[in-house]
């Protein structure tokens, strides 16, 4: 058995910024309808030393295939009693320019709430879905494989407030 060090050379990484915006309506003490936009360009990502030729040919790989992407999200709870009642729905646009290589990021949730106390206990189900292509092999004559990724969650969860 042989002992392998790497040795890499120090570098940084600039990750992108993003803009986010919100609005809500409140409707007393029975409910709210919110929105939320957030924007990223994933284009502006950066390697540094941009000196470094192979840092210079990433960047100029990330700025050829990725773009700016907006994710939407809107919402609701609606409050009867002690019960909650909750829907969602979001879109991620992908970061990529070439849709094939992965498409936006659609998705939903319904939940369920209940509160006694000081006590609170939910449930809730989230979907989300996106298309994407993936190539098996680096070589040869080979197609991309298009995968529909589904992802269903149920989720549950107990609070207790001090």
């Amino acid at each position: 058995m042989t002992n392998v060090v790497n040795i890499f050379a120090p570098y940084d990484l600039r990750t992108p910024g993003s803009i986010s915006g919100s609005l809500a309506y409140i409707f007393g003490k029975k409910g709210l309808i919110s929105i939320d936009y957030s924007s990223k360009n994933y284009s502006s990502l950066k390697f540094k030393p941009s000196s470094d030729p192979l840092f210079a040919e990433n960047n100029r790989q990330i700025n050829q295939d990725l773009t700016n992407a907006g994710t939407l999200r809107i919402g609701g709870e609606y409050r009867v009693s002690n019960w909650s009642l909750r829907a969602g729905y979001r879109n991620e646009q992908s970061p990529y320019k070439n849709k094939d290589i992965m498409d936006d990021l659609t998705g939903y949730s319904l939940g369920l709430g209940y509160t006694w106390g000081q006590t609170t206990l939910d449930i809730s189900y989230d979907r989300a879905e996106r298309d994407y292509s993936q190539q098996l092999f680096e070589s040869g004559l080979t197609s991309s494989a298009a995968i529909n990724n589904v992802q269903n969650n149920i989720i549950a969860t107990i609070g207790f407030n001090f």
